[in-house]
């Protein structure tokens, strides 16, 4: 190859890259912008996670009770109630203070079935909440429940 025509390439490529970024930087892409309604199990979903954030962890694990039908009280306080009262507790000393939730992502596996995803904020760290719900004949339903840090779940 000849230099004028490799002078010519290079001289091409930097002009046209440049003149990209100049009308990349005039005309910029209008942000894409999805809105999607809420599912219809949200409100019950978000009025779980108030009454942890209001401190009713005694009334968010009763109605959470009503998805592991197959415990009895002793194994629901063994498997359940006292890891999550754990987990939470070393949230608060190991992230500082008390956490705030925040909605994540729903994920609608079925008309019945939907998974819902919370944050639990803390000044250094989150926890990451998992609810499903079922509608079941008496209206939406938790039937289970997960409570992990980020990187089990992302």
């Amino acid at each position: 190859m000849t230099k004028p025509v490799l002078l010519a390439g290079v001289l091409g490529g930097v002009l046209g890259g440049a003149g990209a970024f100049v009308l990349g930087r005039a005309f910029p892409a209008a942000p894409a912008v999805v809105v999607e309604k809420p599912h219809e199990a949200r409100p019950f979903a978000d009025d779980l996670f108030m009454k942890l954030q209001k401190g009713q962890a005694d009334e968010f694990l009763a109605a959470v009770r009503v998805g592991y039908p197959e415990y009895d009280d002793a194994e629901f306080d063994k498997l359940i109630r006292q890891p999550m009262l754990r987990v939470r507790e070393g949230a608060v000393r190991g992230y500082g203070g008390a956490g705030s939730f925040e909605f994540f992502r729903e994920t609608v596996t079925a008309p019945d079935l939907v998974r819902f995803t919370y944050l639990e904020r803390y000044p250094r760290g989150c926890l990451v909440w998992l609810l499903y719900c079922y509608r079941g004949a008496g209206g939406w339903h938790p039937i289970g429940l997960k409570f992990l840090k980020p990187d089990v779940v992302l």
